[in-house]
């Protein structure tokens, strides 16, 4: 199973930009689009365990970014 990541705090940050994920989820408040699997928040050992126990919980093992995040490539790091 894969998940797409639609939106990934910039460096620094903890809270991403939902432009585009709102694309997808109109309908859904800030709040609602941060609870969603495709939204990671948090710092990037934050962001890893999200993915470690999404994993784990739903199963998917493929995790694919909708556009380049320089954060993920700590995240990634995090989860090696």
């Amino acid at each position: 199973m894969n998940l797409a990541i639609t939106a990934v705090p910039d460096v620094g940050e903890s809270i991403p930009d939902l432009k585009m994920t709102r694309m997808y989820a109109p309908g859904l408040s800030d709040e609602e689009i941060l609870a969603t699997h495709s939204v990671l928040t948090g710092s990037p050992s934050e962001m890893a365990d999200t993915l470690s126990s999404t994993a784990i919980s739903t199963g998917h093992v493929h995790h694919r970014a909708g556009q380049p995040h320089r954060q993920l490539l700590e995240v990634i790091a995090e989860l090696r």
